[in-house]
């Protein structure tokens, strides 16, 4: 018995390495290139005897969904609404006894990340010189011109 996985978005093939690889973003309207209509765990007869594996895959995939799911999604899906200006799912301001209140929600997140990214920018690209190369004794002549040199071929 081998089982084919299906996600919600893409049906994918897991016995078969030359079914054709689709993206979740190549099906938006269209039909599943690869003809396979079986649900997420509905078991298939093949004598193969790949199915131990197969469902050590899927239990895998499974346990790692429900743990990203229930440590760090909800903390993800707010970031992403603050910085979109949105309040966070949970919030009271989401309920139909706040519809008639104002929808302005002014986070400094986003504000904050590109006032970052200008610094960043800034400290980047700054200084002309791609390396900066010093003689470690700058009494020695000798250290001061292989400096130079270097410099120069570095550049």
């Amino acid at each position: 018995m081998a089982r084919w996985v299906t996600s919600s978005r893409c049906n994918v093939d897991l016995l078969d390495p030359h079914a054709p690889h689709v993206s979740d973003g190549d099906l938006s309207d269209k039909e599943n290139p690869a003809g396979y209509e079986y649900e997420l765990g509905e078991e298939v007869d093949d004598d193969s005897g790949d199915s131990d594996w197969l469902r050590l895959a899927q239990q895998a995939y499974r346990f790692s969904t429900t743990w990203i799911d229930s440590n760090y999604r909800k903390r993800w899906e707010d970031s992403l609404r603050a910085f979109n200006n949105q309040h966070s799912l949970d919030s009271k301001y989401n309920n139909p006894a706040y519809d008639k209140r104002s929808k302005v929600y002014r986070p400094k997140l986003r504000s904050v990340i590109r006032k970052n990214e200008a610094a960043a920018a800034a400290a980047f690209f700054s200084n002309l010189d791609v390396v900066d190369v010093n003689a470690q004794n700058q009494a020695d002549p000798k250290q001061l011109i292989s400096a130079e040199v270097n410099k120069l071929l570095l550049q």
